[in-house]
């Protein structure tokens, strides 16, 4: 077997997949939103309380979020009562924020002879 086969089109390396494909990722989003939808207050309207859970649980789930992804998610937690959401979207919110912060260095480092 040659290299060339490996991979169509005769390029030779094995490409890596990426985390999203192979892994059901939205199954899981839809799954954590129905069940935050049914942890709700039945006196929350439906769009409200539906549009909360899916973006919570998408924030949450997804393999790659940025902090203010989280937005659309903090305006449809402002609609509804006082829940303990508010608590875990500030948690997941926070790690999300610590995980990007790079402290104002460049995250690129240049690694090898410098031209």
């Amino acid at each position: 077997m040659s290299s060339s086969s490996v991979v169509p089109g005769g390029s030779g390396r094995m490409t890596v997949p990426t985390i999203s494909s192979g892994f059901l990722w939205e199954p899981l989003t839809l799954l954590l939103a129905w069940y935050l939808y049914n942890r709700l207050s039945p006196d929350v309207p439906t769009v409200v309380a539906g549009t909360c859970a899916l973006t919570f649980a998408w924030m949450v789930v997804m393999p790659w979020s940025l902090p203010w992804y989280s937005a659309v998610a903090w305006v449809a937690l402002a609609l509804l009562p006082r829940n303990s959401l508010t608590r875990w979207l500030t948690f997941a919110t926070g790690a999300l924020a610590l995980l990007h912060f790079n402290g104002g260095q460049p995250t690129s480092i240049r690694i090898g002879p410098m031209p």
